[in-house]
């Protein structure tokens, strides 16, 4: 029988890791997955939602706070129920609490590291304390050859460490680019109108506010652009009073929307001003529509952007820089064009889903059996 493999993920919200967790469930042929999530005080889980709708299996646990003593009991409880062969884990919570219920069955622990966000006091702790998990995993996936070193330096043994880069199936995008003019008009742009876009969590280490500083520098010379910031999160309302108090026009709040491929699709130029990222699939998502990218080079970046070629990198907290480089793409149409061809091209070569799930499936075999 194909082995049976928990992905224990605490988060709500549906965004890049949520997204590779079902697109590898989604293509895998030789085991069968289970997702554990998280119900915080009865709030929606949007994860738990795209599980069921895409015909996934999935178990929650209701809790009040995931890192509640009884969220460890309610964790074994249900990994003694579904006895999987292999225990996933993705991001610091899961990763702490599949430690202490998993080691009780010896369950074979794989941990997935989705980097660190550094968002407030409380999390860099628990943060901190995820390295010191990993010690007791069979095996830690890093997404970028950066990240993997960065936990060579933290501790994790060299031999425990597998690098799986994020994939995406670029088919997808295709219906997409083909209606982007249709769908342009219906989000009310014109042609005239220079799109560009950032999506993520509005969260500190996600830089929305440099961005937003390096639009105010240049819009005055382009009364068509326009700004899009996909995503929700904490800074949510001080962003709002940000672009408010200053008077910046043709700035658009979309929050969390479940057509943002399509809105992809639709850009002109996809910018990612983040302090810190693993491998980004957002960047994926806007090479397999290719479009070009201007990016912070952090994490596992630049082993996605080339830059010159597919996009240009800036170094991180320069808003400055985002504004020149931002200048540089919509300035030269036939630059643009070229660079997001050149994406596309990468992602075709390296980014698929046609190898991903063959080395993941292994990584389980090979954490059963130790």
């Amino acid at each position: 029988m194909k082995p049976l493999v928990m992905h224990v993920r605490a988060s709500n919200f549906f965004g890049g890791p949520e997204r590779q967790i079902l697109g590898h469930i989604a293509t895998s042929r030789n085991a069968r997955h289970i997702v554990l999530t998280f119900i915080e005080h009865g709030a929606p889980n949007q994860l738990f939602d795209r599980c069921q709708q895409e015909g996934v299996s999935v178990k929650t646990i209701s809790t009040q706070n995931p890192f509640n003593p009884s969220s460890i009991f309610k964790l074994w409880r249900s990994l003694q129920t579904t006895r999987p062969d292999v225990l996933c884990s993705h991001g610091y919570k899961p990763a702490i609490l599949s430690l202490f219920a998993g080691f009780a069955l010896k369950i074979p622990l794989v941990m997935f590291s989705r980097g660190n966000t550094g968002e407030n006091t409380k999390v860099r702790f628990f943060e901190n304390l995820e390295p010191l998990a990993f010690r007791y995993a069979e095996v830690v996936v890093a997404f970028s050859n950066g990240h993997a070193k960065h936990l060579r330096e933290v501790g994790i043994a060299k031999k425990r460490i597998r690098i799986i880069q994020n994939a995406i199936d670029i088919s997808k995008m295709n219906d997409h680019v083909k209606r982007a003019k249709i769908k342009r008009m219906e989000m009310g742009f014109s042609p005239e109108d220079l799109v560009i876009a950032t999506a993520g969590r509005l969260s500190p280490e996600k830089a929305q506010e440099d961005l937003i500083m390096a639009y105010s520098r240049i819009q005055p010379q382009f009364p068509h652009l326009e700004l899009l910031l996909l995503g929700d999160g904490s800074l949510r309302r001080p962003l709002e009073q940000l672009v408010h108090g200053k008077d910046i026009p043709n700035v658009h709040f979309l929050g969390f929307r479940r057509d943002i491929d399509e809105i992809m699709a639709t850009v002109d130029v996809f910018v990612l001003p983040s302090l810190t990222e693993g491998l980004p699939n957002v960047i994926l998502e806007a090479f397999a529509c290719k479009k070009s990218v201007v990016s912070t080079s952090v994490g596992g970046v630049p082993e996605l952007v080339d830059h010159g070629i597919n996009g240009l990198l800036v170094q991180p907290a320069r808003p400055d820089l985002l504004a020149e480089s931002i200048v540089k793409c919509i300035s030269a149409t036939d630059t643009m064009r070229k660079m997001g061809e050149a994406g596309f091209h990468k992602v075709k070569s390296e980014f698929t889903l046609e190898v991903q799930p063959t080395m993941l499936e292994e990584i389980y075999q090979e954490g059963s059996r130790i």
